[in-house]
């Protein structure tokens, strides 16, 4: 099958270069491009433009198309009665709104014919009230439609609902859509299709349940190419897990880079990183069994090298034991046992407690050496720090808070340290960060849903304030408006990670070829420590 689409009022000017149109000249509060109002003949021509797609996909050999008329493009857009305020027969009332998508549906079925699959994918709520277009309606618009179609799918929201139906981030439920195809499974009699975060799990009880007749899995099989193929092996455990953060896929798709996954270094780089196994097998010591260390241990083990991890604690992971407690967090804790389970059942050798002294790596004779040590949390130049907490005590402990917590930081850490004594504590929550806005780097959608979270748990936002002293009880703090004291019974120090470079340093002199892989290198993300560990690896090959 192949999508056929067009963006409509969403139309990004740096992906497409054209002019932006749509039913109104409502600009898309997200992409903020004025469009013009398309005339009756364009909408006629693109009208033709479906239907020659659809003819070009069956004489290449696709099976089918499906129509894009969700998530506020072209099509979409004409269904929304915020976004289609037209006064001919192509806006207003509900028929006229319908009269694009179906003129559209037609022209394709007319030129592809009965034997060829036609689907059409749809907003079924677009999360923006009276404004979008809502279940009620686009129940009705399937229903009218589905004498020409063989299928509809049923996504939800646009660009402007910030993640709560397009891909939605780690911040939202997942499986939050499926209600939405079942409440279109009760009123078309064509096969329906569910989305929206479905793992293997979900998906099998989504079909059971009878809520679809289809599931559609995405970022999942960009994470994992092999999830079809492993589920049906029934290989459940083996399936790499999306973390649903949205850093490569959805992040790439806005910013109009190539497709990338955070947990998949080999996605949209395939030929690159193709594991296979090396002519050139190597001894490889690995120090430390963070997320970077334990990923080089699996890709090394997987290429034959005769790969050694040493963890010098008593438990593998990293800052991944602590990334895993937020309880919107589940699935970086179903891919931090992934890790360890690909690792165990690999070749790689794994010890824990480990002599790591560097007389005790001198005398493994290794021919490379993967320093990946990790961080530690970054400790303030301020005074009074041994009045305060550490995000990872808080953590593993919310009960050591108290119930007012100020909590200084507002980057990934700190907010997800904040929403956690928040949610699963109830304490009164204020984040304190010294720039203009919280977590600035993070995916859009992300980003976004993340500060909905925040808003709807109540918690305190001070933005450009800088700490000044970390006092007994509270904080002394300057911000725009001059100096200010906040009270609180705990004060959490979460302020982001600083590479290990002391511990690091300690190995850079043995006169053993080394690289510094994950946070060690400086403080950094999952996508930034897989890449690093897949980069060094294939680099080998050339060395």
């Amino acid at each position: 099958m192949i999508q056929l689409s067009h963006g409509g009022r969403q139309a990004s000017a740096a992906s497409t270069g054209l002019e932006c149109v749509a039913p109104s000249p409502i600009p898309s509060p997200f992409v903020k491009r004025q469009p013009r109002e398309l005339t009756r003949e364009e909408i006629r021509r693109i009208q033709r433009g479906f239907a020659l797609a659809a003819d070009r996909a069956k004489r290449a050999g696709f099976d089918g198309v499906e129509i894009h008329g969700a998530h506020g493009y072209l099509l979409g857009e004409f269904m929304s009665p915020g976004a289609n305020r037209r006064a001919d027969e192509y806006g207003g009332s509900f028929e006229n709104r319908l009269r694009m998508p179906r003129e559209t549906v037609e022209a394709v079925r007319h030129v592809v014919g009965r034997d060829f699959i036609v689907g059409f994918r749809i907003s079924v709520d677009e999360f923006l009230g009276p404004q979008g277009l809502e279940p009620e309606e686009a129940c009705r618009f399937v229903q009218e439609l589905e004498g020409l179609l063989d299928y509809v799918h049923c996504s939800a929201g646009t660009y402007e609902t910030k993640g709560q139906g397009i891909c939605q981030p780690v911040y939202q439920p997942a499986g939050k859509l499926l209600s939405l195809a079942a409440r279109m499974k009760q009123a078309v009699r064509i096969p329906v299709i569910a989305v929206g975060s479905l793992d293997f799990k979900r998906a099998e009880a989504a079909l059971e349940a009878g809520q679809a007749d289809l599931v559609a899995i995405g970022r999942q099989q960009i994470c994992d190419p092999e999830f079809a193929n492993k589920a049906a092996q029934g290989r459940i455990d083996d399936i790499r897990p999306c973390c649903r953060a949205n850093e490569g896929c959805q992040s790439g798709f806005f910013r109009v880079y190539p497709m990338r996954c955070e947990l998949n270094p080999a996605a949209g780089r395939e030929r690159k990183y193709r594991i296979r196994k090396t002519l050139q097998p190597k001894r490889i010591v690995i120090l430390g069994g963070g997320c970077a260390g334990l990923e080089a241990a699996r890709v090394g083990g997987l290429m034959g090298h005769d790969v050694v991890l040493l963890e010098r604690s008593g438990t593998l992971g990293g800052h991944m034991n602590e990334a895993e407690l937020p309880p919107f967090k589940e699935k970086t804790g179903a891919y931090f046992r992934w890790l360890v389970r690909q690792v165990e059942q690999s070749t790689a050798a794994v010890i824990l407690d480990a002599d790591t002294s560097p007389e005790r790596i001198r005398a493994m004779k290794p021919d490379l050496l993967l320093i990946a040590v990790g961080s530690n949390y970054l400790v303030p130049p301020f005074p009074g720090k041994e009045h305060a907490l550490y995000a990872d005590q808080v953590l593993f402990d919310t009960g050591k808070a108290g119930n007012r917590v100020v909590v200084i930081g507002g980057g990934l850490v700190g907010c997800e340290v904040a929403l956690t004594l928040a949610e699963t504590r109830g304490c009164q929550v204020t984040i304190v960060e010294m720039l203009n806005g919280l977590n600035q780097n993070m995916d859009t959608s992300a980003r976004n849903t993340m500060l909905e979270r925040i808003e709807r748990n109540g918690i305190q936002v001070l933005c450009s304030h800088r700490v000044e002293e970390i006092l007994p009880d509270g904080i002394r703090c300057t911000g725009p408006e001059g100096e200010k004291r906040l009270a609180s019974d705990t004060t959490v120090i979460a302020m982001g990670l600083k590479a290990d470079d002391q511990n690091a340093a300690r190995y850079e002199s043995l006169g053993i070829p080394w690289f510094r892989i994950g946070d060690c290198k400086s403080a950094r993300s999952f996508a930034a420590c897989t890449e690093g560990a897949w980069r060094v690896l294939f680099q080998l090959e050339d060395l």
